[in-house]
């Protein structure tokens, strides 16, 4: 019911009683602005705490040799999705687990990367195999996330194991599964590690223009090349395949590279670059790619 106030000319709220309302989530919004503390009894002792969620997700990077393992936490609420995730939709939720957060003695939430089953297959940094949430982020519900950073010493499947602890209480653990090696598709749409074209660079040779091309590297282009490398043709063609991965990023994949090699009529070069991802899906990954290559051309007649 509303009065207005002629003199001050504001209005004026009274309640009317006994009135019907009906209650709809359009008209009413309710924010959830911190998770209370319950309290809850252990071993005969009353204590407060909170149940919170622990949740491990993981990006692995293109080039399979790193990758990012995060946790982090969020309310035990329905149907909660973690708000970092949304916002990073690139890392995948792998595992999440309830564990009882306890006020007393404002203790953090330890985090902690226990290797590898088998071992040594990832790595992290020295230094950053224990990270903490402070105790007031879960405090005041602020979700919060540690990421380690794991770089790959071996190309097997694996577990990398983790741990989150509060105090001396029991931990929970996870056990994130870590592939060893991509799919032949994703191999091939991968971007070629520079490594390869230098390997390929001395083998090209007199339809390295032909191929440069149907790279769509423009005559200009091709002239500067030559322009800036003529004491060294194996250098020119070197450059020239640089210029085409630098320019295109992430596109200058295999897939394009081997089409290109083709309709260059170099099809035995086509074929011995989809070897070697052959070889890379087979034994995974690895930063000795001028070993396997020089493997792989010992076996064959170059035109």
């Amino acid at each position: 019911m509303l009065d207005l106030d002629i003199k001050g000319q504001r209005p004026h709220w009274e309640e009317r009683p006994l009135s019907p309302y009906i209650f709809h989530r359009s008209k009413c919004a309710v924010r959830l602005l911190g998770f209370c503390w319950l309290k809850i009894v252990i071993d005969d002792k009353e204590v407060e705490a909170k149940n919170i969620v622990v949740y491990a997700a993981k990006k692995i990077l293109q080039d399979m040799e790193t990758a990012k393992v995060s946790i982090g936490y969020y309310e035990d609420l329905p149907d909660r999705v973690p708000k970092i995730l949304k916002l990073n939709p690139d890392l995948k939720l792998e595992q999440s687990l309830l564990l009882t957060f306890f006020k007393e003695g404002n203790q953090p939430l330890t985090i902690s990367f226990n290797g590898t089953n088998p071992r040594n297959v990832w790595c992290t940094e020295q230094g950053n195999a224990k990270q903490e949430i402070p105790f007031r982020y879960i405090e005041l519900s602020e979700e919060r996330l540690v990421p380690f950073v794991l770089e790959r010493r071996q190309s097997r499947d694996s577990f990398c194991n983790f741990t989150a602890q509060q105090g001396n209480s029991d931990p929970i653990k996870f056990a994130i599964e870590m592939e060893g090696s991509l799919p032949r598709g994703e191999i091939l749409d991968s971007k070629v590690p520079d490594s390869i074209l230098k390997n390929l660079a001395p083998e090209l040779a007199g339809q390295w223009k032909m191929l440069a091309r149907w790279l769509n590297i423009s005559e200009a282009d091709l002239h500067n090349i030559e322009a800036h490398n003529s004491r060294s043709m194996q250098d020119t063609k070197y450059c020239m395949l640089r210029h085409w991965s630098e320019r295109n990023g992430t596109g200058a994949t295999y897939r394009v590279l081997a089409t290109a090699l083709d309709k260059a009529g170099r099809r035995d070069l086509r074929e011995q670059l989809e070897s070697q991802v052959t070889l890379q899906g087979r034994n995974g990954p690895t930063h000795d790619y001028i070993a396997a290559l020089q493997e792989l051309t010992s076996q064959m007649s170059w035109v």
